[in-house]
């Protein structure tokens, strides 16, 4: 799991390297992609804890699709949107895996 964040605190500092357009639609599947190069340590745990936490229904959509829908609701605009998406993921390992060191 540290590989997996060290690798995302990366990613956010240097992500226009890698989202040439910057949307939502490329940050979820560069993440999702990292995330299955690591073993899928990351995807069902921060799909479990959106559901619980943020958007608070059943659902059987993905999570990237999940980031979507919760991130329209909130109304976040286009230019905000990969960075709600980033906090979203750092609020779930800090709450989720305080226990992996810095």
């Amino acid at each position: 799991m540290k590989d997996f964040i060290d690798k995302i605190k990366w990613f956010k500092r240097y992500r226009h390297m890698y989202l040439p357009a910057g949307t939502l639609d490329e940050a979820t599947g560069f993440v999702s992609g990292m995330d299955f190069m690591l073993g899928n340590v990351f995807g069902d745990g921060f799909r479990n804890w959106l559901l619980k936490s943020k958007i608070r229904e059943k659902s059987s959509f993905s999570w990237p699709k999940l980031v979507s829908l919760y991130i329209e609701d909130q109304g976040v605009g286009i230019d905000c949107q990969v960075d709600v998406f980033l906090d979203l993921i750092f609020e779930y390992i800090e709450t989720h895996w305080s226990d992996v060191g810095d």
